[in-house]
């Protein structure tokens, strides 16, 4: 899905930088999760200085197209039991 025909940039994803509760809300995950991301390096910061933790949306993008072309989620068989492939 795109803003128009003449653009790549989906519609989902919005044009200016990004909060980790905006990052979690368009991708339906924890906010914790998004944190998790930004710590490991996996969604790089928008450099702001402070305390503020800002990231820009090519970033998502490039994090959703890269998970995208991953193998599939693991399965659970039994929610008691642990996972398998």
């Amino acid at each position: 899905m795109t803003a128009n025909s003449g653009s790549s940039w989906p519609v989902w994803l919005p044009q200016r930088l990004l909060t980790v509760d905006d990052i979690a809300e368009i991708l339906r995950v924890d906010a914790r999760t998004v944190r998790r991301w930004i710590a490991d390096g996996r969604l790089p910061r928008a450099p702001l200085g402070g305390r503020s933790v800002r990231v820009r949306p090519e970033a998502v993008l490039v994090l959703v197209e890269g998970q995208a072309s991953t193998k599939p989620m693991k399965k659970y068989r039994n929610t008691r039991r642990a996972y398998y492939s």
